[in-house]
């Protein structure tokens, strides 16, 4: 009778077999462009919303069951706040959130501040002409106001470039000041005007 084979030392007996490595998984769809894809498809989700019309749901008014939907896409006169209405700070929101990633690619690219503020002046001043021609377009006579959303992007995004280096305390103050500014304009204008805001 053969006797068992044993490993020849303590070493072979308790190796630890070598790992495997580990599966890498890769995306079946890699996003090459280097865009956040969920901020496209949120600003496509806001575009198809208007584009759209609310999606139809105008034909719900009258419906006892879906008509709370037909009233959240529609504007309100003036009191009070429902989907629609945000859709502009929607945009707002699109811009600042896409602003730091944008302008870092800028500066990976060795543009320098100055180049990059040409940029958005540029991209300002054509969101402007646009929201200007839109509001001119059914007037005898030019339009210049800045209550479209495409001039408030604007003047918006020009204001958040100037202090997107600043840091957080420098933002936080200026978005402060700005608030404070807007309602105090408002203040003052409604009661020049006889208005109770």
């Amino acid at each position: 009778m053969s006797e068992p084979a044993f490993p020849a030392t303590v070493t072979e007996q308790y190796a630890i077999p070598p790992a495997r490595p580990t599966p890498v998984i890769k995306d079946a769809r890699p996003n090459l462009s280097g865009r956040m894809l969920s901020l496209d498809a949120y600003r496509g989700f806001i575009m198809l919303a208007m584009v759209s019309g609310g999606f139809g749901s105008a034909l719900l008014r009258g419906d006892t069951g879906w008509g709370w939907l037909a009233h959240q896409l529609d504007h309100l006169k003036w009191e009070g706040c429902v989907a629609w209405d945000l859709i502009q700070p929607a945009f707002m929101f699109m811009v600042g959130v896409s602003m730091p990633f944008a302008f870092a690619k800028r500066t990976d690219r060795g543009e320098s501040w100055g180049r990059q503020f040409g940029h958005v002046l540029k991209r300002c001043f054509l969101l402007c002409f646009i929201g200007f021609l839109m509001d001119s377009y059914s007037n005898s006579q030019p339009v210049v106001q800045f209550i479209r959303v495409l001039q408030q992007i604007a003047i918006g995004y020009l204001i958040a470039f100037t202090v997107l280096p600043l840091g957080p305390k420098v933002q936080g103050v200026t978005a402060i000041l700005l608030l404070v500014g807007h309602s105090a304009a408002y203040i003052t204008y409604g009661r020049i005007n006889g208005i109770n805001p």
